[in-house]
């Protein structure tokens, strides 16, 4: 009799958050329904449109992974996904987009990895966000993958500005020496993919790869949720 009751009372308590405060499509903002979850229907299927596995072999002359993945094209739907998770703070949604990465999506990784690595905040950014949205997104990736995650091998040995609004050349420079590896990191002969929530240039991501390469990694790969660059193997159009 006791679970049925607290079950009960569960689904009349969230009915009456409902009502108070309604569950809105982060998107369009239409009320979602009760099946529905951050994205109504019709923008759930705008998002399958943007579907694109990226095998990259090409994005940088002087790049120090081997292959880069994502889930999503960088448009409407994905970047409204990606902002409602990393900047107001709805950090429970890293599952939602680890469940549309390789649920919806049907993303797949071939290599077998030893660590994932997540793309490290500075402290004083870390201090200011409250989190970082690439270790939750590592952490819900890692679920899906059954891969260990890491934070232990990498580190952001000083601030750099944001990317946005940087050409290719001014991202490189900017972080630049940006990331040092812990003393106690065992990198030699492992394997690692480097996790963040958007990949643009790769630029971030490949300066971490080449310390990695530097001190004998194996292999290094990468993988973001959404991609915002012309370089896909659909050879979709950046409409960001």
């Amino acid at each position: 009799m006791v679970k049925p009751f607290l079950q009960a009372l569960k689904s009349g308590l969230k009915n009456v958050y409902d009502v108070i405060l309604p569950r809105n499509c982060i998107n369009c903002e239409i009320k979602l329904k009760k099946d529905e979850q951050y994205l109504c229907n019709s923008c759930f299927q705008k998002l399958i449109l943007l579907k694109t596995h990226i095998s990259d072999e090409s994005i940088s002359p002087d790049k120090y992974y081997t292959k880069a993945y994502s889930a999503f094209k960088y448009d409407d739907v994905s970047k409204e996904c990606i902002h409602f998770f990393k900047y107001l703070s709805h950090t429970k949604m890293s599952d939602y987009l680890a469940y549309l990465a390789f649920d919806i999506s049907g993303l797949e990784l071939n290599t077998k990895y030893d660590y994932l690595i997540p793309v490290p905040l500075y402290k004083t950014r870390l201090r200011e966000r409250g989190y970082n949205q690439a270790v939750l997104l590592a952490n819900s990736f890692s679920k899906k993958l059954n891969i260990p995650v890491s934070t232990k091998i990498i580190y952001r040995s000083r601030h750099t500005d944001t990317q946005t609004q940087k050409s290719h050349e001014e991202r490189k420079t900017n972080v630049k020496n940006a990331f040092k590896l812990h003393k106690t990191a065992e990198v030699k002969g492992k394997k690692f993919l480097l996790v963040d929530d958007v990949i643009t240039t790769g630029s971030t991501m490949n300066s971490i790869a080449k310390l990695l390469k530097e001190n004998k990694a194996k292999r290094i790969d990468l993988i973001s949720f959404t991609w915002a660059t012309t370089f896909t193997h659909q050879n979709h159009k950046n409409k960001s």
